[in-house]
């Protein structure tokens, strides 16, 4: 490809010397009891390509076996730093999901593209923690979360430790926000539920306040309460208790203002202790597969031992990434399976020279697209361009300049 790619492996010999200058190694972890091995798909040759801005792919796959649930692809993009700048895409509202192909399709310059934040269940279109896009809070709270976070000049990406710092004043009294647009009603203060929150209903305790123009316009109560809010409103609710009794209060009339901030700490040494009062972009991290050069997985039964498609963002010692998608060909009654266990993703990602490496959503969800060229189709490298693509919440582009 005519230029030096850090952080690859292509052979077994090749790991050992790349990973030994990053101050890695090369050596699987020691596996807990009943762990599944990792695999030497990571000692073939890959096949290999480059994409604009300065990233580059390397694909290794079994092929086809006898045993399908057996079947492995592995897709890694390594990006230099300083390279593509990351950006969180989602749906207007954020009770609409999105596939990452129509999430992507407007944005002619994100060249690689994956699937973002585990979502509720039950209101599948509602990432399970915190979202912040284009520097505007979506969706937060104040108990801590661990999330991908973009911010600062640089676009830096990097792991923290988030939460919601805000406050309802109406009238003289003052109150903590508990939750943004949150899929419940948080204890230990008030919730508010904006337009982007979309048109569904919303939860609600016994009460809300309908705020708008600077002051408090109505007060519902009852299935009246859930009621979404129109374009300028705030939908200010509660959980039975002390603050629902405040809020049942209140005068209609009186002036309101709404004041908030997603504040962390980053996690990570790479930028240590650093507060991150304003993120440009935030979704939901997940687990932590490698920590500091270490197989961070303990535990290697029920879900976490399965061979199941997994997403993952590796962290290199000289501040590269790799975004990487684990996957297979198999498919038991519409759900997809094979890929790696939690334990072997994690072997895998020392192998590729991760430091650190971070889950995001997997499953059915793990999707990876890249753009070979600018403004060129989105083709999905992952699996086959014409199985389903699982609408998503939000989604992680990488993007050339």
């Amino acid at each position: 490809m005519g230029r030096a790619r850090r952080g690859w492996v292509g052979s077994a010999a090749t790991a050992a010397l790349l990973l030994t200058a990053l101050g890695g190694s090369t050596a699987p972890s020691t596996a807990a009891t009943g762990c599944r091995p990792m695999t030497g798909l990571l000692s073939t040759t890959p096949s290999t390509f480059a994409l604009p801005g300065g990233a580059d792919v390397r694909i290794w796959d079994t092929g086809h076996l006898a045993n399908s649930l057996a079947e492995t692809r592995i897709v890694a993009v390594h990006i230099p730093k300083g390279t593509l700048t990351p950006k969180v895409l989602t749906a207007p509202k954020i009770d609409v999901s999105r596939t990452p192909q129509a999430l992507a399709a407007p944005v002619p310059n994100a060249v690689v593209v994956v699937n973002g934040s585990v979502f509720d269940p039950v209101r599948a279109a509602v990432p399970v923690e915190s979202q912040i896009i284009g520097g505007t809070i979506r969706k937060s709270t104040r108990t801590l979360d661990s999330s991908v976070a973009i911010w600062g000049p640089g676009s830096h990406l990097e792991v923290i430790n988030a939460q919601l710092s805000g406050t309802l004043r109406v009238g003289a009294t003052t109150w903590t926000m508990a939750g943004l647009n949150w899929q419940s009603v948080p204890a230990g203060g008030v919730s508010i539920y904006n337009y982007t929150w979309g048109r569904s209903r919303h939860p609600a305790g016994p009460v809300s306040l309908v705020i708008a123009g600077g002051k408090v316009i109505a007060k519902r109560t009852g299935s009246n309460a859930t009621l979404p809010p129109a374009p300028g409103q705030l939908v200010v609710t509660a959980p039975s208790g002390a603050y629902s009794t405040a809020l049942s209060r209140v005068r209609v009339g009186l002036p309101a203002a709404v004041s908030y901030r997603e504040i962390g700490t980053t996690v990570w040494d790479k930028y240590p202790h650093v507060k991150v009062a304003y993120p440009t972009g935030l979704i939901m991290a997940g687990s932590t597969l490698v920590k500091y050069g270490v197989n961070n997985v303990t535990s290697c039964v029920g879900r976490t031992e399965d061979l199941r498609p997994r997403t993952i963002l590796g962290f290199l010692p000289n501040g590269d990434l790799l975004v990487v998608a684990i996957a297979g060909r198999g498919t038991v009654n519409g759900t997809r399976w094979g890929g790696a266990s939690d334990h072997q993703a994690a072997d895998y990602m020392l192998r590729l020279g991760a430091r650190i490496a971070i889950k995001l959503d997997g499953g059915t969800s793990t999707t990876m697209l890249v753009r070979r060229t600018v403004g060129g189709p989105l083709v999905r490298i992952d699996r086959s361009g014409t199985e389903y693509q699982r609408p998503t919440p939000d989604s992680l582009a990488f993007l050339a300049p």
